[in-house]
């Protein structure tokens, strides 16, 4: 649910939307991915609602629309010269990976990898591979008789920090 005192202003339309959210009249945020700027005010759950979303205007409908890649547009009828492979439209990825999934890579270097997940409590299971200059990493949530499950493949040489209250965590 998102916060009553958050709006969003859009301008623009299609693939070159801009939009600015503003909590209590202050701008908080501004980005060029729209459908992941609620992700960005810490409205995770607002952006996974509309991830899951299957209209006409949803990552749902590109799959509907046969789609093996992220379309620039929602579906290949709503623009007629749409890119078939367009890199805004995959900031699902990005969503999934780094706020649900709750992974920072941002210490790589150090090979250290912060973890703090933000799991809804309707998610049954995710499942990400990611490969990183230091090796390939997997992550798998699951949800089991109501035990969520966390785990976790990495290089042998990377630290691990987990932040996950009430979340079982395994290494592999």
């Amino acid at each position: 649910a998102l916060a009553r005192d958050v709006f969003i202003g859009v301008d623009g339309g299609g693939t070159k939307t801009a939009a600015a959210a503003y909590r209590g009249g202050v701008c908080i945020s501004r980005s060029l991915s729209a459908p992941m700027n609620y992700n960005f005010i810490g409205e995770a759950d607002a952006a996974l609602n509309l991830l899951r979303g299957e209209d006409e205007h949803s990552w749902a409908n590109m799959l509907k629309d046969g789609a093996t890649t992220c379309l620039e547009a929602w579906g290949v009828e709503q623009k007629w010269n749409t890119s078939l492979c367009h890199p805004w439209s995959s900031s699902p990825i990005y969503f999934y990976f780094c706020r649900i999934l709750g992974i920072d890579l941002r210490a790589q270097g150090e090979k250290c990898i912060r973890i703090t997940p933000h799991l809804p409590n309707d998610l049954k299971f995710l499942t990400l591979e990611m490969p990183t200059p230091h090796g390939r990493i997997r992550a798998e949530f699951s949800r089991e008789g109501g035990i969520p499950r966390y785990t976790l493949t990495a290089p042998e040489d990377a630290q691990i920090l987990f932040g996950g209250d009430g979340i079982e965590f395994i290494r592999k």
